[in-house]
């Protein structure tokens, strides 16, 4: 991604967290995740007075149907931005990539709420239309933000929440879901890797797999054969460290083989959905509906 369009959409990152992204940490490159590098329109972030867009408005190859885009209030109060489709009672949070937005995870979201589903795809604080707190500290809080949405959920109508996230995202749904109580319905991490340090800034360690031992909610873990980031050595280790009694891992190979995050589920074809996104689907609704 370029640098100019990077500083835009990692706003106050600093340069420790460039030179992260340049590593490749997370990236929203080709074959790393839902979005290619570059093709997230940049929007100037959402104040309490501007109108949000529509996804049509912002992300490319937008699924048809109009969304509801929600202004929201993280558990901290920094102010937030999703857009949401589906409904009824049976909740999905989705979490994005690095350094990426709601944008990547948005086909999977309309996806999931032909299945029944209401889904909030978010962007996290600093990322996208989200607001980006000054201090440090306050941009290295995450789970507020997964706490806003699911309170943001419940006011909707959504009586039971299943967290679902992609590289970053599932790292953070997996530590939220450790974190937060009560217990969520279900959590689903693709290629969420197990340690990312301190890639949000502050004092926040990344690190799922010492979080995981409090993790107790359903969980579900799916992660692709050489993958350069996260393996299926690594899922084993954060899967055996939950405490949840219904607990899976998927290892993908095949087509499959070297894709990570939000690029695991199109049908390699470029028609539909793969078996793993019909799996993945199939998984959230049993325990989003319970």
């Amino acid at each position: 991604m370029p640098a100019d369009r990077r500083a835009r959409r990692v706003r106050g990152a600093g340069a420790a967290l460039a030179l992260t992204l340049l590593a490749g940490a997370c990236s929203g490159g080709a074959g790393r995740g839902g979005q290619a590098a570059g093709t997230t329109t940049t929007v100037a972030p959402a104040t309490s007075t501007t109108a949000l867009p529509q996804p049509a408005a912002r992300c490319p190859d937008t699924p048809a149907g109009a969304a509801t885009v929600v202004r929201f209030k993280a558990r901290d109060g920094v102010l937030l931005d999703g857009a949401m489709v589906g409904g009824g009672p049976a909740g999905v949070l989705l979490l994005h990539e690095y350094p990426a937005d709601l944008c990547g995870g948005w086909p999977f979201a309309v996806y999931l709420a032909r299945q029944g589903l209401r889904v909030l795809a978010i962007d996290l604080r600093c990322f996208g239309l989200s607001a980006c707190p000054d201090a440090d500290a306050a941009r290295a809080r995450p789970f507020d933000d997964v706490a806003g949405g699911i309170a943001e959920l419940e006011r909707r109508g959504a009586r039971r929440v299943v967290l679902v996230g992609a590289s970053l995202g599932g790292t953070v749904a997996l530590m939220a879901g450790a974190a937060l109580r009560p217990p969520v319905a279900g959590v689903v991490s693709l290629s969420g890797e197990a340690e990312l340090g301190s890639l949000l800034g502050g004092s926040l360690r990344l690190d799922a797999l010492k979080a995981v031992p409090r993790l107790v909610s359903p969980t579900l873990i799916v992660l692709a054969e050489q993958d350069h980031y996260v393996s299926p050595a690594d899922g084993r280790a954060m899967l055996a460290a939950t405490r949840a009694k219904d607990k899976r891992l998927v290892v993908l190979g095949g087509d499959a083989t070297g894709l990570h995050g939000w690029t695991m589920l199109p049908d390699p074809s470029g028609s539909g959905w793969s078996p793993a996104a019909r799996e993945v689907a199939a998984w959230v609704g049993r325990h989003a509906w319970g």
